[in-house]
């Protein structure tokens, strides 16, 4: 049935337009495609066929909560001392341990001649910590959306202050250097 064929097309990249034109390659325009597409996208059959292939491909790519949990959680906890030796010298790539690693997006080997020496040393490009953070924030229910933003907290003693008070400023803190972020860039 071509409706299977279609869900198998569409489960590829979610591209509904595309996948109609592939399964009925009889059909003439874009726009025409894309209507059938996103019509036959609301048929039960073909939403619990797509959503079965995306399941099982979830199992074979082995993509879990925990697993999505885990690699967030690497990224928001990073120490950049881990890095580097205790004497300051930057780790190879091999040296680093995996949760470091994880939190690595790219790497950059500079080699430099000084004299009759080489010395070869790595530049390491961290993936964006603050994202990651207000993932796990959102995850457990400390992100309140904008509208509910506190403004920031008054001066209040440390020991006066409750473990949710202290995630929601942390929240606020990063929803706040987002906002400046974005700002900067314009």
């Amino acid at each position: 049935m071509r409706y299977r064929a279609f869900a198998r097309e569409y489960a590829k990249d979610h591209n509904a337009t595309r996948a109609y034109k592939a399964v009925y390659p009889n059909c003439n325009t874009d726009q025409a495609a894309a209507v059938n597409g996103s019509r036959l996208l609301t048929n039960a059959k073909v939403r619990q066929l797509v959503d079965e292939l995306e399941a099982e491909a979830a199992r074979a790519a082995r993509i879990d909560v925990q697993r999505i949990l885990r690699e967030t959680t690497r990224l928001a906890f990073l120490d950049p001392r881990r890095l580097f030796h205790a004497d300051g010298r930057m780790k190879k790539p091999q040296e680093l341990d995996d949760d470091t690693a994880a939190a690595v997006g790219g790497i950059e080997r500079v080699v430099e001649k000084r004299g009759k020496k080489t010395i070869v040393t790595y530049r390491y490009k961290v993936l964006d910590k603050n994202a990651s953070l207000e993932r796990l924030f959102k995850h457990k229910g400390l992100f309140r959306p904008e509208a509910e933003i506190p403004p920031p907290p008054s001066e209040i003693e440390e020991d006066e202050e409750d473990l949710v008070s202290s995630a929601r400023r942390i929240a606020f803190t990063l929803e706040l250097a987002g906002r400046m972020k974005v700002k900067a860039a314009k």
